[in-house]
């Protein structure tokens, strides 16, 4: 399956004129009597925006039927585990405990995938973060946190 070339030249639209509108958020706008500098790279990736989200809306009325054989739950799953891996760090659980959350949530990216090894891939994967980076590395995070 290859995703038609509108919805991938609009995400890469999107995607860049979000990373430099962040970078122009920085700076200051000023109002429209006296243009800051920070107007002109805003305006522009508004409008790149907004091209891109033209160019994915058009691929998806051409192609919407190759929308529907995204497996949508794998690309949720994997999305999602690297969120709940930072929230994880940010409740304080620790290094450990959140990459055995994170490769168990995204072991169920795989249709095939059960509790146990699921379970399993999660514990092995919090074995392994503790042997290279705290033990191997000497890395100074905290193996597990105080919530623990």
């Amino acid at each position: 399956m290859s995703l038609p070339k509108d919805l991938v030249s609009g995400a890469i639209f999107i995607a860049v004129a979000a990373v430099f509108g962040i970078a122009a958020a920085g700076y200051d706008t000023g109002t429209l009597a006296r243009v800051g500098p920070g107007l002109f790279p805003l305006t522009l990736c508004a409008l790149l925006a907004g091209l891109g989200l033209a160019i994915v809306a058009n691929g998806i009325r051409k192609n919407a039927d190759v929308l529907q054989e995204i497996p949508w739950r794998a690309v949720l799953l994997v999305v999602a585990s690297p969120l709940v891996f930072v929230l994880c760090i940010e409740i304080g659980l620790g290094l450990v405990p959140a990459a055995a959350v994170l490769a168990f949530i995204g072991s169920f990216a795989s249709v095939t995938m059960t509790w146990r090894r699921a379970l399993l891939s999660g514990l092995a994967l919090g074995a392994l973060t503790w042997l290279i980076f705290i033990v191997g590395l000497g890395i100074a995070v905290p193996a597990f946190g105080p919530s623990l």
